[in-house]
């Protein structure tokens, strides 16, 4: 899963609570027959605001579920995108909601967060560094 977590206690309260926030705004849980998952409205290059989530989690049967923060659950849009290769898929983003900018070329030490909602629970952030394992 690329979305899960647990609020780092290290990280001082209104840095915590600042990216909390932004996770509230942007992270929606996703229901289908065969389990949950988590995606997130990110604004891509272009300016198209999107939710992205895991391929695996677009395959799941049934219509697919999206609930935001303090919303009613909705039928998820139009699948726009899949990626086999990094088991992403982008799918229409919902009414109403801004996307968190995405990041490129991070370099090492870069402070990375991790937003989601493990086993569909309520939402987790935790903060961690970017390293290349290459």
């Amino acid at each position: 899963t690329i979305l899960l977590g647990t609020v780092s206690l290290q990280m001082p309260y209104v840095h915590r609570k600042y990216i909390r926030n932004i996770a509230e705004e942007s992270v929606v849980q996703i229901f289908g027959q065969e389990g949950t998952g988590t995606g997130s409205h990110v604004k891509l290059p272009n300016g198209k605001i999107v939710i992205l989530t895991n391929k695996h989690i677009c395959d799941m049967k049934g219509p697919l579920m999206v609930k935001a923060a303090n919303s009613d659950v909705k039928v998820a849009r139009n699948i726009i995108k899949i990626s086999e290769e990094h088991d992403l898929c982008a799918i229409e983003a919902l009414d109403g909601h801004d996307g968190i900018k995405l990041g490129s070329d991070p370099i090492i030490g870069d402070e990375l967060y991790t937003l989601g909602h493990p086993r569909g629970e309520s939402i987790n952030v935790s903060m961690g560094e970017y390293f290349d394992n290459k």
